[in-house]
């Protein structure tokens, strides 16, 4: 924690002030957390000093917010862009990267707990932002998105976390995701140069060939990528006490009903909503199959309601995970080459998936981009075929627009 508050303060985030007349001072507290390597073994203690946002009063404290990150399916396309082109792909992170910040508005905070104990003014005056602050990730995505504009690259319109580099034969593809960063390019004395250039900007770690990123392990061959979320898996099952649970090839009975009346409420929703939030996550990144993906926004309906026989639901999803996950998930990427399929004037017996409450039919209309035969993203319209709202899955994966992706 000492050397935390070192860091902030040579990082002149704040000055010790008193605080003014009508102005408050939203509190802050120490986050402790333990970082994992992509082969779970621990890399470090981390202790953090988070401001209390939730205590911000917006035009007051905070104006927008919003900052963008990477989308899975630009993630995969980047990928593939190096992969065809034969580029090395590396993985920066920025030290405290909210920490970089410049803060416009004026806010204080009360002293981080067990430092300034005899100090005479009250408050911190905050110069920088901080972990905490509700507009911390837009300050810092500004202020990294004005040092990526100065050295010449160019935002991407349809991912703002893209951004790309080219001019005189020279190449490099830069995408964002918080503090992480992966970056590739046909020349590597400009990467290094381009690395220079971002540590003298900020605090950066180079961790070198890209191997683990957003919970993700990547491993490169020959043939391409190869992406695995094994470790993320093995968290949920060992998380929910499973580890040792006897695998199982479909993730609900045949015919099983989840209708709302057939069982009571929990007692105590948080492990229900915690694992609906892991799958989810498993979803989102398009590295999960299509039984689980069916089944766990089936599941996501009514989340309200908590009922005991959905959560009896979720374990038995988690025996298909059991019985799949250690083959890794995997999707390799290889050579570059797009080919667009509108599938909406098509019957394609894989299609999107249309959920009721209680059961789900098959719908056939979609699209969906494949780049040299490896799914990127899928998209299909939300129908009201029932009078319950309902959600679509398109080829097991995400519901994002793939013509953003190719522009």
């Amino acid at each position: 924690m000492g050397s935390e508050v070192e860091a902030l303060e040579e990082n002149n985030t704040w000055t010790l002030e008193d605080l003014p007349p009508g102005k408050r001072a939203i509190g802050c507290k120490w986050v402790y957390k333990i970082k994992y390597n992509a082969d779970g073994t621990i890399e470090r203690y981390k202790a953090r000093l988070v401001a209390l946002g939730n205590k911000q009063i917006e035009g007051e404290d905070y104006g927008e917010t919003f900052a963008p990150v990477a989308r899975m399916g630009t993630v995969c396309l980047f990928l593939k862009v190096a992969a065809g082109n034969n580029w090395p792909v590396y993985q920066m992170d920025v030290h405290n990267a909210f920490l970089h910040g410049d803060l416009v508005e004026e806010v204080y905070m009360k002293p981080p707990p067990g430092f300034y104990p005899n100090d005479d003014q009250d408050v911190c005056r905050l110069r920088k932002s901080i972990y905490g602050l509700k507009q911390a990730p837009r300050c810092w995505f500004e202020k990294l998105t004005k040092a990526l504009r100065v050295y010449g690259f160019q935002q991407c319109y349809s991912d703002y976390s893209l951004f790309t580099f080219d001019k005189k034969g020279v190449t490099i593809n830069l995408l964002i995701y918080v503090d992480d960063m992966i970056l590739t390019g046909n020349s590597e004395t400009d990467l290094q140069k381009f690395k220079d250039y971002l540590s003298s900007c900020f605090k950066m770690k180079d961790l070198g060939a890209l191997k683990y990123f957003l919970g993700i392990e990547v491993a490169r061959s020959k043939q391409g990528f190869y992406l695995s979320q094994r470790k993320y898996v093995l968290d949920i099952l060992s998380e929910t006490g499973m580890l040792g649970c006897k695998p199982a090839s479909f993730p609900l009975e045949q015919h099983k009903k989840l209708a709302l009346s057939e069982s009571a409420y929990l007692v105590d929703p948080t492990p229900y909503r915690r694992l609906i939030g892991r799958f989810i996550y498993l979803a989102a990144t398009a590295l999960i199959w299509r039984s689980v993906c069916i089944f766990c926004h089936n599941l996501c309906r009514n989340l309200g309601l908590h009922i005991g026989n959905r959560l009896y639901a979720l374990s038995a999803i988690s025996k298909e995970i059991q019985d799949r996950g250690y083959c890794c998930l995997p999707r390799t990427i290889s050579r570059f080459q797009v080919d667009l399929y509108l599938l909406s004037q098509v019957a394609f017996p894989t299609g999107g998936l249309y959920f009721k409450n209680e059961t789900w039919v098959k719908e056939t209309k979609g699209k969906h981009v494949i780049v040299h035969n490896n799914y990127i993203v899928g998209y299909a319209n939300k129908m009201k075929r029932f009078q319950e709202f309902g959600l679509w899955l398109v080829d097991d994966h995400a519901l994002e627009s793939p013509l953003g992706k190719l522009e």
